[in-house]
């Protein structure tokens, strides 16, 4: 099994989980905005499941499912354990912000989202594509860099940038990094 194929095979069982399901460390049903009533001092989850456990709407009536495997300096999930260490070495990142993976179910309707920022201050952004398909990211001069397995991109995520769904593969899958 390739890098690729074990990464997909991981992320794959992480966005099965849906608004409904019990949150693994209390139990609680998880609500349409990812809440499990844990409350913040929950040590595993923090109360809230990022919303790849619910669906994200855009203003096309499309949906997109993301997963945190980092952020606010912790681990969020065991996602981290199985891609952590080989980017942070890889990528030479000093202090990491968030590690994310985004699904793009193809939903037969091509759609570029709105432009946005990760995150206000300057930081670096890297996205991994784990397959190949018409999806892209694109940069707010107009470059558009497809989605083609095993690229990476690192940029300024601190500049307006927006992404895509695809219509000729099942689904668009990445993972993005945010560091310095």
């Amino acid at each position: 099994m390739t890098l690729n194929e074990k990464l997909e095979y991981a992320l794959n069982a992480f966005f099965e989980a849906k608004a409904g399901d019990e949150c693994s460390c209390c139990g609680n049903k998880i609500d349409e905005e990812g809440k499990c009533g844990c409350g913040p001092e929950c040590k595993h989850c923090g109360g809230q499941h990022d919303i790849s456990e619910a669906k994200k709407k855009d203003k096309h009536g499309t949906f997109y499912l993301t997963h945190l495997a980092y952020i606010n300096n912790k681990a969020h999930s065991d996602l981290f354990s199985i891609i952590g260490n080989m980017f942070i070495n890889a990528l030479k990142i000093k202090s990491l912000i968030r590690i994310k993976a985004n699904f793009y179910p193809n939903q037969g309707q091509f759609v570029e989202h709105e432009y946005h920022v990760d995150y206000k201050f300057k930081h670096i952004g890297a996205i991994f594509s784990l397959n190949t398909c018409n999806g892209y990211t694109k940069l707010y001069d107009g470059t558009k860099i497809d989605s083609v397995e095993n690229r990476l991109l690192i940029f300024d995520a601190s500049t307006k940038h927006c992404s895509t769904n695809t219509t000729n593969a099942e689904r668009r899958l990445n993972i993005n990094f945010n560091y310095f």
